[in-house]
């Protein structure tokens, strides 16, 4: 019983390495599919990751172009306020509580 205990913490340990960042190649083919809003905020902050903050406002400004609803202008605000675009970000829930209204 004991073996086999520390044959599954060995295992365990080794699932949770981190990944290798991705490459910009990569980041650019999963922009280039993103469609929704939420998938395009998840590029952005991946971009962001790589410090490419300003192509990550890019596709945060891209999103917003597409954003119709309260919640989609919440999520904005929030990665506007990650990448530290604090007047962005202000907009964006000004712009989420009109449509609140």
């Amino acid at each position: 019983m004991v073996v086999v205990a520390v044959v599954l913490a060995g295992s365990a340990t080794a699932f949770a390495q981190p990944s290798a960042p991705p490459t910009r190649s990569q980041l650019d083919s999963e922009l280039a599919r993103a469609s929704g809003i939420g998938e395009l905020l998840q590029v952005a902050e991946r971009y962001a990751g790589l410090g490419l903050q300003q192509e990550a406002k890019t596709i945060v400004d891209r999103a917003a172009q597409r954003a119709r609803s309260s919640s989609d202008w919440q999520s904005i605000a929030a990665a506007y306020l990650r990448l530290g675009h604090t007047d962005s970000a202000n907009a964006a829930q000004r712009k989420s509580r009109e449509i609140h209204r």
